[in-house]
């Protein structure tokens, strides 16, 4: 692995990883692949970097394994269990064919369990003990079933998940690897967002409920992420948009107005500006089931 943005311990630059084409966001309940799937791609070797907005549960099973932290490398005891919040910068270093489970979720889901468990908030590993790693297949099991009932399924395991994961480092004590995540200013935007985003507030108003210049907050926000706050504000807005295009039957103008766009066409233009395709067509994208972004339906298949 090339670590040329590690210095004295020190990273230099570390970009946002974009895991799902052309946004940081998933627009199912939560991801779940095997490891090999993107590590392989990669030499095995994932640089340093970070989600803006996503949490990651990984489980490594077989193989070798080192996980990167901003001034450490920790060689992983398996079955290991790694937690890594949203904003924590970290990388991974595997063994070739190494076998395990990667589990991504929405950061706005696991919020709630951070708040009780705040040891999630800093990326840590330890040693899976049975029940988790059962607890990980079951969720890779019901993530590839297409139930009547998929996404409350995978809701209750994934909070589960979640739980039994912060009783695990808990139990591992200090002796546990752990590092911190995003900057407090960051996570109180992100908070707020959550909030506001459909009042289509302005990043002024944003910075002002803060207490912070605007041109503080986007500082900020572009050094965590490497992207503008008036950038992040958009992106939740579109995060909410694919997210009700896929898992409801909502009409575009309907979702346009739980948005709070007066106008559906000024809607479809953002979306279409920002996703690469028109809100119907993501639909229909997402309901193929097409995992290759070249498959689109505005798009022809190849052959």
């Amino acid at each position: 692995m090339d670590e040329s943005n590690i210095a004295g311990g020190a990273i230099t630059a570390t970009p946002a990883f974009d895991l799902f084409a052309e946004t940081t966001e998933i627009v199912d309940i939560l991801h779940a692949e095997p490891i090999f799937a993107r590590s392989a791609l990669h030499e095995w070797h994932i640089r340093l970097h970070r989600h803006p907005r996503l949490h990651q549960f990984l489980l490594v099973l077989r193989g070798e394994a080192e996980l990167l932290l901003e001034r450490q490398a920790v060689p992983l005891v398996l079955p290991a269990v790694v937690n890594v919040p949203s904003g924590a910068v970290h990388g991974f270093r595997f063994a070739p064919g190494t076998d395990g489970v990667v589990l991504t979720l929405p950061a706005a889901m696991v919020a709630p369990i951070v708040e009780a468990a705040p040891v999630l908030a800093a990326a840590a590993t330890t040693v899976a003990g049975e029940a988790l790693v059962e607890l990980f297949q079951a969720i890779a099991r019901e993530h590839a079933e297409r139930g009547a009932l998929r996404h409350t399924c995978l809701a209750a395991l994934a909070t589960l998940l979640a739980a039994r994961t912060a009783e695990a480092l808990l139990a591992a004590g200090p002796g546990r690897a752990a590092e911190g995540a995003e900057p407090p200013l960051l996570r109180r935007f992100e908070a707020l967002l959550e909030e506001r985003f459909r009042e289509h507030w302005r990043v002024a108003t944003y910075a002002i409920a803060l207490g912070v210049t605007p041109t503080h907050l986007t500082r900020v926000c572009r050094e965590a992420t490497g992207r503008s706050a008036s950038k992040l504000v958009e992106a939740r807005m579109m995060a909410e948009a694919r997210r009700l295009l896929a898992c409801t039957a909502m009409p575009v103008a309907r979702i346009a107005e739980d948005l709070g766009y007066l106008d559906p066409a000024h809607f479809s233009r953002v979306f279409t500006r920002t996703a690469g395709m028109t809100p119907t067509a993501f639909r229909a994208y997402v309901a193929t089931g097409s995992r290759d972004p070249t498959e689109r339906p505005d798009r022809p298949t190849r052959s």
